[in-house]
């Protein structure tokens, strides 16, 4: 009797074993659907709802495809304390333009330092300023002359 038990119990155990699996197996098919999901929802946020990839010139500069943003958007003024601003010219296609020189702009308390303004591989270009006046400054970036349709906006305190 004890080792016909044994069996059933060893049944029950690989039956839930097996029901376990099958349920982490739905779980992650389930969850890789979502996180697809999000990135496409954010993709298409990021680009904006008339995003046309693939049509436009590859290497021509598309003032409506650059962009820049700043991390942390917030920090000390105390001179010391900077933020990052990154810079990206992209042409038609959402591709990188290496080799542009770029320019960022803003009041003239903001202390601003260039890696070497010139675009990477990417079409990266960063910066980091700094000031020891707080306040909200405007930030804008412009390449070849032409100012950027986007901007961004960082606080100092």
């Amino acid at each position: 009797m004890l080792v016909g038990g044994n069996k059933s119990r060893q049944t029950l155990v690989r039956c839930l074993v097996a029901v376990m699996v099958l349920t982490l197996v739905a779980v992650a098919t389930s969850l890789g659907v979502v996180l697809v999901k999000q990135k496409t929802n954010v993709t298409s946020q990021a680009l904006g709802e008339n995003a046309n990839l693939g049509s436009g010139t590859a290497g021509v500069i598309d003032l409506e495809q650059c962009y820049l943003f700043a991390r942390p958007m917030t920090a000390r003024a105390d001179g010391q304390e900077r933020i990052r601003v990154s810079v990206f010219v992209l042409d038609g296609r959402g591709q990188g333009v290496p080799g542009k020189r770029v320019e960022i702009s803003s009041g003239s308390e903001l202390q601003i330092a260039a890696s070497d303004g010139q675009t990477s591989m990417l079409g990266e270009a960063w910066f980091e300023v700094a000031t020891t006046a707080s306040g909200n400054y405007e930030i804008r970036a412009s390449v070849d002359g032409e100012r950027f349709l986007r901007k961004t906006t960082v606080r100092f305190y």
